[in-house]
């Protein structure tokens, strides 16, 4: 009996993380609720007899010189294949489907808060590129104070769409309504661009983007912060024009999923607005001609 109670609580205590979110907590809740039914179904139930020296299974040597072993308790045998299996159906009567939540950054500020002290040519943005940690939905985080060169991943919580791409959505709809132009390509310009801006393929810009990190970091079980952090490089044609490392961070006010949502798009906008300026500072200190051709 002592063997089968320290092996639920081992697997119950597998079975239950706690890491930061709602939906942790609800699935801790559960499984604490199984082992208390399995744990007074081991007490409460009689113990069955002792076990006869026949039902051990002791040897019995007959006179030819071979050995015979009898066979083991039946209801033993019974009760050792269906214990895992009551576990296992109690487990999943207790811990109910989790519901995913999906997030992005909705609404885009208003466009005097925006607006760019400069006017620039038409801007082509190049699909933002990530490492593979970065491609799916998932929305990751760190316990700095636990271990910080883990990588974990809510539970029921998730991006709407890969953090490259809500990105480039979110950089758009701020810089468009602050007078940037975005073009689909360096090569293919609209017939409004190319009627009213001169030499539009030769003065069209392309910035790229490659975003580094993207996640929320806990300092304590009660206090993160979400970071945000992109290289970005400008060119015009196939001339270098300059390059820049954007990390911006915000504080999150609650310790979950949905406060680092939040600290994000704060964090996402702020990048994005330094962005701006920076392509402007650099458009207005560029010489026609100068620069690195690649």
């Amino acid at each position: 009996m002592r063997i089968n109670l320290f092996f639920l609580n081992k697997l119950f205590t597998m079975l239950s993380p706690l890491p930061p979110g709602e939906g942790a907590r609800q699935g801790g809740r559960g499984n604490a609720v199984v082992i208390k039914i399995v744990k007074w179904l081991f007490t409460h139930l009689p113990s069955p007899p002792p076990l006869s020296q026949r039902e051990r299974g002791v040897y019995k040597i007959i006179p030819d010189g071979n050995a015979r072993r009898q066979k083991s308790s039946d209801s033993r045998r019974i009760s050792l294949f269906f214990c895992p299996i009551l576990i296992l159906f109690l487990s999943s009567c207790a811990s109910p489907p989790t519901r995913i939540n999906y997030y992005d950054f909705g609404s885009p500020i208003s466009s005097t808060d925006n607006k760019l002290s400069c006017t620039l040519p038409p801007i082509y943005l190049s699909d933002i590129t990530v490492p593979s940690t970065l491609e799916s939905e998932a929305m990751h985080y760190r316990l700095l104070y636990a271990d910080d060169l883990q990588t974990r991943v809510y539970a029921s919580s998730r991006w709407s769409m890969a953090p490259a791409e809500l990105l480039a959505q979110r950089i758009k709809s701020q810089l468009i309504p602050g007078g940037v132009t975005f073009i689909d390509s360096g090569i293919n310009i609209p017939n409004t661009i190319s009627n009213t801006v001169p030499n539009a393929r030769q003065t069209s810009l392309q910035l790229r983007l490659q975003l580094d990190d993207f996640g929320q970091y806990f300092s304590d079980p009660n206090r993160s912060y979400a970071q945000l952090k992109v290289n970005a490089t400008l060119l015009q044609g196939r001339t270098l024009i300059a390059q820049t490392t954007l990390e911006q961070r915000a504080n999150a006010d609650a310790p979950d999923a949905i406060a680092g949502v939040r600290a994000m798009r704060v964090a996402s906008d702020r990048m994005i607005a330094e962005l701006g300026d920076w392509v402007c500072g650099v458009q207005g200190t560029d010489d026609r001609g100068q620069g690195t051709a690649l």
